[in-house]
């Protein structure tokens, strides 16, 4: 279990440190940021398989055009390596993901087979990508007010850094009372829930998000 956040500057000032202390106990191994002067991604880690030094995130692939900040696991690394003929000797399901993203681009998701949240931004079109994997194991939630997007695997943090732009979501109780299904919605308006299988999309130049539900290969 990590913690992962991305957040576009703008009106609301947010407090990296405090995001990030906000999410130690799902990542207490290991925290850091990265600033793009326009927005922040971030990441808590909790190291598993490798070495802390070699599990650190955000991590950026080989051409630079990708950073990725991601929390979960990867089930068919060994089946990757061969299908793209990768390197034999990776062990970091981060690396896998950052490999298939300089091949394949944002296609790459359909070939992950496991439990996600991933925050892929892309230089090239300056524009950050949320995807939840399928069965909806690692949760991811978003605060959006049509200028500035914040991404984080709780809520907590989300609400500690805007709570003066949101309110309780009257509409949700209802949805509770009649034990509907709520959807994107949480207890807060503004602060959503990505679904299992969904992509998000947000272009930090128009301000412009769109949201669409991918399907792996497996």
């Amino acid at each position: 279990m990590c913690g992962i956040f991305f957040y576009n500057k703008g009106q609301i000032k947010i407090n990296d440190e405090k995001v990030l202390q906000d999410l130690h106990h799902r990542g207490p191994d290991y925290k850091k940021k990265k600033d793009l002067h326009h927005s922040v991604i971030g990441h808590t880690l909790l190291s598993i398989r490798e070495d802390i030094d070699l599990s650190i995130q955000p991590v950026i692939s080989s051409n630079s055009r990708f950073i990725i900040s991601f929390n979960g696991q990867i089930y068919n690394i060994n089946e990757l390596k061969k299908k793209f003929n990768l390197d034999k000797n990776i062990k970091l399901d981060t690396k896998i993901i950052l490999e298939l993203f300089e091949r394949l681009g944002l296609d790459s998701i359909q070939e992950l087979k496991g439990m996600f949240a991933i925050l892929v931004f892309d230089k090239m079109t300056n524009s950050i990508y949320a995807f939840r994997d399928n069965s909806g194991q690692k949760p991811l939630y978003y605060f959006f007010d049509n200028k500035q997007i914040f991404f984080c695997s709780e809520i907590n943090p989300i609400f500690q850094a805007v709570r003066a732009q949101v309110s309780i979501n009257k509409n949700i109780l209802d949805g509770l009372r009649f034990l509907s299904n709520l959807g994107h919605n949480t207890i807060f308006d503004k602060i959503y829930k990505i679904l299992p299988g969904e992509k998000i999309e947000f272009n930090l130049d128009n301000k412009i998000l769109k949201k669409e539900f991918f399907f792996s290969k497996y």
